[in-house]
């Protein structure tokens, strides 16, 4: 299994194993286990770990922000669509032999079906909450995209995007403003996603790039999403992929591995299911 995460290093993207922290370390430059299948996750924010306890052998990759890339300060907007997917190129070029099993999560999830269309070592897709396709921004979606001032206005926020507000629970959002508090990451934030119409754009799949999917694709999404509706995302993306299931949950929003966490690891194994025999 393969994680993205942000880091601000200049080298871009290292691959280390999977441990607890040890800044005094300096991490392996590259995979050690060639030949091993992986699977490659495209991490979007703080999207939580939708395939946790999947598989035992981990390796974490980790991109930096878009704005410090090749070591220079860039100018803003920082939502930057294809940088992202270079990066995700990028790491699966850093892994050495065998096929790669790709999922995301929202807008990542966008990320993760690129590849599938143009690399031959793309075995399988799982998304949850796919974006990637032109829809009119609804105001749940700019909710998710606006900055917040405290923690009261982050549950607010929170609870447009989670059907099951019992799910929000008071350590998840400490920690979500832990995050959104510290440091410039406000302003940061806030110049990100300056110009959401823009990136809604930007992330969109042509229809004939999702033809040229051949391999198995299981999409997940949350009857009951707001932000990324089920009707203008994945159902319709799901007619486009010749090999692809679609998995719509009951009774749930935008975060079906916080509102559904049984079922979201088991669709995964499912998905994945006789592919990766590691």
């Amino acid at each position: 299994m393969v994680r993205a995460v942000h880091t601000n290093r200049q080298a871009g993207i290292r691959i280390e194993p999977e441990r607890k922290p040890d800044h005094r370390a300096e991490p392996p430059a590259r995979d050690r286990c060639p030949g091993r299948r992986r699977r490659i996750r495209a991490a979007s924010g703080s999207v939580p770990n939708s395939a946790r306890n999947v598989n035992s052998k981990t390796i974490r990759a980790r991109a930096q922000r878009p704005e410090h890339a090749a070591g220079r300060k860039r100018e803003p907007p920082f939502a930057d669509f294809e940088f992202w997917l270079r990066q995700a190129r990028a790491l699966m070029q850093r892994i050495n032999g065998g096929k790669v099993y790709v999922s995301g999560h929202s807008m990542s999830a966008a990320v993760a079906l690129r590849p599938a269309a143009t690399d031959a070592r793309v075995a399988a897709v799982f998304t949850t909450a796919a974006a990637g396709t032109t829809f009119e921004l609804n105001d749940h979606l700019r909710r998710l995209w606006t900055i917040v001032a405290n923690t009261e206005e982050l549950k607010a926020g929170l609870s447009r995007l989670i059907r099951d507000t019992s799910a929000i629970s008071d350590e998840r959002v400490e920690s979500r403003w832990k995050t959104l508090s510290a440091g410039d990451y406000g302003d940061y934030f806030k110049q990100k996603l300056s110009f959401p119409e823009k990136l809604i754009l930007d992330w969109t799949i042509e229809d004939a790039e999702l033809a040229s999917i051949i391999v198995p694709c299981t999409l997940l999404h949350g009857k009951n999403d707001q932000a990324c509706p089920l009707e203008a995302t994945s159902a319709a993306r799901a007619q486009k992929i010749s090999h692809c299931n679609l998995i719509c949950i009951d009774a749930c929003g935008h975060a079906p591995s916080v509102e559904q966490t049984a079922k979201v690891p088991a669709a995964l194994r499912m998905a994945f299911d006789g592919l990766i025999n590691d």
